[in-house]
C-alpha cells in the first residue's frame, strides 16, 4: 500500500490534539520509549510519503534512554514532541491536494 500525505495527516493531527490536552506540568515530562517509537514511525512514514521534501526541513527523530533502573523513556519531553509533530503536520498539510467539489 502506498503511503500518502492524506492518510497520515489525520493521524499526526490526532497526536497533536492529544498532547494539547495535557496539563502544563505533564507537558514537561518525558514520555515512555514507545511514545518516541510512535513519533519516529509517523515521521518516517511522512518522509516516505513525501520524498521530494528535503531532509533539512524535517524534524529529527526522538532518541530513547534505557536507564539501568526504571522504564525506558524518550529523550524529549512532550512539549518538544508536540512541536515536532506540528512541524510534520505543516509539511503534510502543504502537500495535500484540495478536495474536488462535485457540482451537478
Amino acid at each position: 500500500m502506498e503511503i500518502i500525505a492524506e492518510v497520515l495527516e489525520p493521524q499526526v493531527a490526532a497526536s497533536v490534539r492529544a498532547l494539547e490536552k495535557l496539563s502544563a506540568k505533564e507537558r514537561e515530562k518525558k514520555p515512555n520509549a514507545h511514545f518516541a517509537d510512535n513519533y519516529n514511525q509517523l515521521l518516517n512514514l511522512a518522509k516516505e510519503a513525501l520524498p521530494e521534501v528535503p531532509n533539512k526541513l524535517w524534524p529529527e527523530e526522538v532518541g530513547k534512554t534505557n536507564p539501568a533502573m526504571g522504564p525506558n523513556h524518550a529523550d524529549a519531553n512532550y512539549v518538544e514532541i508536540h512541536s515536532y509533530l506540528n512541524q510534520v503536520l505543516a509539511i503534510l498539510s502543504q502537500h495535500i491536494e484540495p478536495a474536488e467539489i462535485l457540482v451537478g
